[in-house]
């Protein structure tokens, strides 16, 4: 999520922006929150989903705009928790040409359909990542703001204590950065790989935080590719798939089309052979039932074609796929309870929304009904009961920046 108006301000002015964030294990500790919700009330909804009876009347797909919701807001990040709750954490705003850095943070309540407030962070950002630890925190951390540039500072969340004081310092970075990829791995400890540390280039770096620890590690081995914006993806067996980006000067930037692994054990990465079907950035990688990985959309200047890829681990192979309609990039990627993965387009019209059904014959894209209020740029996240929500986002950018204030929620 990497998505602003503000961003583009910082990169594409300068050349003429949990993932996908796997979710955690299973808690260390109970995260129960001042309204004594559990984590069992999300397993039951993911049991009910499931076990719907084959002769079970369904209703059909369809959006609700939720009542009462209402954010205008980029560049902000939101986490399933683990009781089934949602943390919107974050953002900016522009305010008349210039962006406003966000403090506020708010909880949405899937079982009333509302938002809440979960405190304020301890200083305002964007365009920065926020993953679910084991232990059922939330670290937020990297991205930027007006006053100090990129940010070093680290952000803990936990929803066990009151909005008031739900907020905390976190470690912190060993360096500023913005444009970082992350993810929890099967043994609790949040790899944090590339970004930008200054706009001159792209980083190479790992960084490794085990659960509990107050520093973070430095693998010895750095990527083989510097990268920006790009994404990882934990594959079966427990290496990490990262896929495109850029490197480069901000005003000069290199797309890559190249993927990597890193293997924690190890501590090393490998590129592989095959390249993607495009270069691309701000785009998504979602792991699927069977073991591939769906690399979907993305930002490259000067790119044509609207093209996606499936890549197989099992074989390191990659197939290229036709994308249906407007080509998406910073869009939202979720992954359905069926196996299906929603994917919305890059478009302020049309709304459009798809899902790749990889278990079709042959392999291909749903049609789904669009979005009731169209926008770019925007978060969502799939919830316990299968459903998907998305906030933010933008409806308008000329001549003036107008914001998809609305809150939705997609039914399958």
């Amino acid at each position: 999520m990497s998505r602003p108006a503000c961003l583009l301000c910082l990169c594409l002015a300068a050349c003429s922006s949990t993932t996908a964030t796997p979710d955690a294990r299973p808690a260390d500790r109970a995260a129960s929150d001042e309204r004594g919700a559990d984590r069992s009330s999300l397993d039951r909804s993911v049991e009910r989903a499931r076990d719907r009876s084959p002769g079970e009347p369904r209703p059909p797909a369809h959006w609700k705009t939720i009542a009462g919701a209402n954010l205008s807001l980029e560049g902000h990040t939101i986490t399933l928790l683990q009781n089934g709750e949602v943390l919107i954490a974050g953002g900016c705003k522009d305010t008349g040409g210039s962006p406003s850095y966000l403090r506020k943070s708010y909880r949405y309540l899937p079982a009333s359909d509302t938002l809440v407030d979960a405190g304020e962070l301890v200083a305002p950002r964007c365009e920065h990542a926020a993953v679910r630890l084991a232990d059922g925190r939330v670290l937020v951390f990297a991205g930027q703001r007006e006053s100090s540039g990129y940010l070093l500072d680290t952000e803990l969340f936990d929803p066990a204590q009151p909005a008031a004081s739900a907020w905390s310092a976190g470690p912190p970075l060993p360096s500023a950065r913005t444009g970082a990829s992350a993810l929890l791995l099967a043994d609790g400890q949040l790899l944090v790989t590339g970004g930008d540390s200054n706009g001159s280039d792209a980083l190479d770096a790992i960084l490794v935080l085990a659960p509990g620890a107050s520093s973070w590690k430095i693998p010895l081995a750095p990527l083989k590719e510097k990268r920006r914006h790009h994404v990882s993806t934990l594959l079966p067996g427990g290496k990490v798939l990262l896929s495109g980006g850029s490197r480069g000067p901000i005003g000069n930037r290199v797309f890559l089309k190249n993927l990597e692994t890193y293997d924690p054990k190890s501590g090393t990465s490998a590129l592989l052979a095959a390249p993607m079907s495009r270069p691309r950035s701000f785009h998504s990688a979602t792991l699927l039932d069977d073991g591939r990985v769906l690399i979907v959309g993305g930002y490259c200047e000067g790119c044509t074609e609207s093209l996606d890829d499936l890549y197989d681990p099992k074989t390191d192979t990659l197939a290229p796929l036709a994308h249906p309609g407007s080509y998406p990039w910073s869009h939202v990627a979720a992954k359905l309870l069926d196996g299906r993965v929603l994917i919305t387009a890059h478009d302020k019209t049309s709304g459009m929304v798809v899902a790749f059904n990889a278990s079709s014959t042959p392999p291909g894209w749903d049609v789904l009904p669009a979005l009731p209020h169209p926008r770019e740029r925007a978060d969502g996240v799939t919830l316990g009961d299968g459903s998907v929500l998305i906030v933010g986002g933008v409806a308008q950018t000329y001549p003036a920046v107008v914001y998809a204030s609305s809150v939705e929620r997609f039914f399958p």
